[in-house]
């Protein structure tokens, strides 16, 4: 379940870098 967290949060974090 962390991998998938981790993987949500840094999927948030580049689209918000867009």
């Amino acid at each position: 379940m962390d991998k998938i967290h981790e993987h949500l949060i840094k999927f948030k974090c580049n689209t918000r870098s867009m």
